[in-house]
């Protein structure tokens, strides 16, 4: 018989061996030279149907770099809630565990495909939780809540990410003229028909989008829904718009960071020619 993921983990699984044969070190990154941000704005189609913001995002240097962006789904009653509870408690978890992340990510000797693993159970399972005590807390169905997830959390040499649904997850490698952003992982799309998945009671890890990359092989890390995606990534190629270099200049120079992100995710002039929906975005960057 096959144990559920969502099952409670039992002690043991915590401790890791290190690896027999260590691997190559890399240099490790400071940790606490990143900077961050995160804004969730409403679209314009949802203000004139009277409607509220269905994104949410988070993003923090308190014991680590880390970001949770999560877009609710537009059939959902009440998926606000689901959004914002989820960007919230999934943010309090990685605080919680920050003993296991100092070793699993922190430590170039531990296996790297046991600390995906563990991290992509321990998450999925305890989004899917937040969003049952939830529903139980309202009296309504699970999936009035469901919400799409982005998630990244830096370590010192190894960078956790995971990814339910639509939405962009990127990175930044290289420096100054030589820098260019990249995909993490491509969104699993069909948000006009509301197929994209979420997390939700059908939520399993095949759905669950996850890895783990150098942390020494990137300068920033960015998240945003696909209401932002429609202007700062092409739907076709996938390559990246040069808004978002901007944004990561904001981020690690201008100290009024938050104040200039709300405002280039309300600008009409460049939302105008979009769908109208939420736009969200999360940095972190050093």
């Amino acid at each position: 018989m096959q144990v559920s993921h969502y099952l409670p983990l039992s002690a043991q699984q915590f401790l890791f061996n290190a690896l027999e044969k260590p691997v190559k070190k890399a240099q490790p990154i400071e940790l606490d030279n990143w900077r961050h941000a995160g804004e969730a704005v409403v679209g314009y189609r949802h203000r004139v149907n009277q409607q509220v913001c269905q994104d949410a995002c988070l993003s923090q240097n308190l014991t680590r770099p880390l970001l949770v962006l999560c877009d609710g789904a537009g059939s959902a009653a009440v998926s606000d809630l689901g959004a914002q509870a989820l960007s919230l408690g999934l943010s309090r978890l990685l605080v919680s565990i920050e003993p296991l992340l100092a070793q699993w990510l922190d430590d170039p000797e531990f296996d790297i495909a046991l600390v995906d693993e563990m991290l992509s159970k321990m998450i999925s399972r305890h989004a899917k939780g937040i969003l049952k005590d939830l529903a139980m807390q309202h009296k309504r169905a699970m999936n009035d809540f469901r919400a799409t997830l982005l998630l990244c959390v830096v370590g010192r040499y190894n960078t956790y990410w995971c990814q339910v649904g639509d939405g962009y997850l990127l990175k930044r490698v290289g420096e100054g003229s030589d820098s260019a952003w990249q995909l993490i992982s491509p969104p699993e799309k069909g948000e006009y028909a509301n197929h994209t998945c979420f997390v939700d009671d059908k939520l399993t890890l095949s759905l669950f989008q996850h890895g783990l990359m150098p942390s020494h092989e990137m300068t920033a890390v960015a998240a945003m829904s696909d209401g932002a995606g429609e202007r700062l990534v092409c739907q076709r190629t996938g390559k990246v718009g040069e808004m978002v270099e901007w944004v990561y200049n904001e981020v690690t120079i201008n100290p009024t960071v938050a104040k200039s992100l709300l405002g280039f995710l309300s600008d009409p002039n460049v939302w105008n020619s979009t769908t109208g929906d939420d736009k969200s975005l999360a940095m972190l960057a050093q």
